[in-house]
């Protein structure tokens, strides 16, 4: 993600990654390369070991100010309990493409 935000690369429209171990800092990297490039439609992080801060990188991700344009979401096998749905919740309850 850091070197696709370096080139400034913009032609990426899905971002999936499944088992790769990403953890919460891969989450960052994923919401800082979606802050600089506004194309990407799907975002898959399955089975990656994402937590509630995961989860509270995403939800600004997602808020209307960032002008996000996805419109699928999966975050399937990841543990982030109650807390990290709520704070997906809170960005999630202001988007208008997911």
């Amino acid at each position: 993600m850091d070197a696709l935000r370096a080139v400034n690369y913009q032609h990426a429209r899905s971002i999936r990654l499944w088992k790769s171990g990403c953890e919460d800092e891969g989450v960052r990297a994923v919401c800082m390369y979606l802050k600089a490039n506004l194309n990407v439609q799907v975002l898959e992080l399955l089975d990656n070991g994402i937590t509630k801060l995961g989860c509270e990188f995403l939800s600004r991700c997602l808020a209307p100010s960032m002008k996000s344009q996805l419109v699928n979401l999966k975050l399937d096998h990841n543990n982030f309990g109650s807390e990290g749905v709520q704070a997906l919740a809170d960005g999630l309850c202001q988007n208008k493409t997911i």
